[in-house]
């Protein structure tokens, strides 16, 4: 999976792209953002606020990884949680993360299907 961003998102994400190996992803859902709970620690970007962030941000304890945030405002984004990557997890505010979400999940019941 290949993410592009453009703008001011380069600078705080520190990254024009990012390519997130489709193996890597464990789960992808959609998720209020009230209940999303935002690593108290930036590593680097902006946090004006949880519903308007962008950049890396960790828990601050060895067990915690590091998150990428690319929020700027609405309701819900899509949460990607990773494995062996160097993000724990993906947030982001995309257009339909319903869709995205159903698109994903859908193609990584595919993909455990075949690898059984």
């Amino acid at each position: 999976m290949d993410l592009t961003v453009s703008g001011l998102e380069k600078v705080w994400l520190a990254t024009s792209e990012l390519e997130i190996p489709f193996t890597q992803i464990k789960r992808a859902a959609v998720v209020s953002l009230d209940a999303l709970k935002m690593p108290p620690i930036k590593r680097f970007g902006k946090r004006l606020s949880r519903r308007n962030a962008s950049g890396r941000f960790s828990g601050g304890d060895e067990n915690s990884g590091t998150e990428l945030w690319a929020v700027h405002g609405g309701d819900e984004v899509l949460v990607l949680d990773l494995t062996g990557a160097s993000f724990s997890r993906i947030v982001l505010q995309v257009d339909d993360p319903e869709a995205w979400a159903a698109k994903l999940s859908a193609a990584l019941t595919t993909e455990e299907s075949q690898s059984e």
